[in-house]
């Protein structure tokens, strides 16, 4: 439901995969300290993880058009019907992250649909002040 990939003629145009939001489930307060190697840590931090039902989120990673079909409707349509088949199986929230900037046409559909932005990463180039 949360991972689909829409198609045109037997051709796939567009696809877009979101995962369980884990985050929301780990125990943070049984996850052993820094001293731990990090495998136990690992498997300590999977071993506290709370029931799938403590689960209502999911994070969108990855989402593509290829070209010649973009700025048709088909991002509006797969956000869409990711959005519903999200809610299906318990999702209320999605993640949708590290979109660029400047990428207007996409920030303007998450708004279109109740998105908001929450926060913003910039890389910053090195001009040779660190090795």
């Amino acid at each position: 439901e949360i991972f689909q990939v829409l198609e045109i003629d037997g051709e796939p145009v567009a696809v877009m995969g979101a995962v369980p939001d884990i985050n929301q489930a780990i125990r943070y307060d049984e996850i052993p300290p820094k001293a731990s190697p990090d495998i136990v840590r690992i498997a300590k931090m999977l071993w506290g993880l709370k029931v799938k039902k403590s689960i209502n989120r999911c994070r969108v990673i990855f989402f593509g058009v290829r070209n010649a079909y973009r700025r048709k409707g088909l991002e509006a349509a797969l956000f869409l019907s990711s959005l519903e088949g999200g809610r299906r199986v318990g999702y209320d929230l999605a993640g949708v992250g590290w979109i660029a900037e400047k990428n207007e046409p996409m920030i303007s559909l998450i708004e279109s649909m109740g998105g908001k932005k929450v926060c913003t990463h910039r890389i910053y180039a090195d001009k040779g002040g660190f090795s």
